[in-house]
């Protein structure tokens, strides 16, 4: 019985094909994380998830989560996979990257307290930012509650979060 010899040609042009892809998909992934800024909610939250709001990466690929309305979570498999990908523009990684290098962001405490604790959650937004062998992280807790408290938090870490808003509120309404 003769076997047909296609599979044998095809096998090593597939196996070339998939080196490619993958070779080129780890060079595209494989930029490093220039700034995280996640959201936890603990108590009665929703969701009941740590929420990625936005991680930059160097080359401007942005990750976040988008979670459906409590309403239609049930069912829902955007629920279970919230992460969305786009990509910013290289003013506004630049924007990102000058507001989290101001002196007073790395001059900023670790960890900044309520301001007046919630009844029945609480709110801890995390930014980490690296670049250049430059490490900074900053836990705020209830941070949205007052974020213009300038007696309170350094200028460039407010309009840092209300940037990395803006930005996501943009991608999300892109989509």
């Amino acid at each position: 019985m003769k076997r047909s010899l296609v599979p044998r040609r095809l096998l090593p042009i597939a196996v070339g094909f998939l080196t490619l892809v993958i070779g080129v998909g780890s060079l595209y992934f494989r930029n490093p994380v220039v700034l995280e800024v996640t959201t936890h909610g603990y108590g009665v939250v929703y969701p009941r998830a740590e929420i990625l709001t936005l991680r930059m990466y160097q080359n401007g690929r942005v990750e976040y989560d988008v979670y459906p309305p409590w309403e239609d979570s049930s069912f829902n498999l955007r629920y279970w996979f919230p992460m969305r990908h786009s990509k910013l523009t290289d003013a506004e990684v630049n924007e990102l990257i000058s507001l989290a290098e101001q002196p007073d962001f790395f001059s900023a405490r670790e960890k900044y307290d309520a301001g007046h604790p919630h009844i029945d959650d609480s709110w801890e937004t995390t930014i980490k930012f690296s670049h250049r062998g430059r490490e900074k992280k900053i836990v705020a807790i209830n941070f949205w509650d007052n974020p213009e408290d300038s007696s309170k938090y350094p200028a460039s870490m407010v309009t840092l979060l209300k940037k990395v808003r803006t930005l996501r509120e943009k991608l999300i309404a892109r989509r």
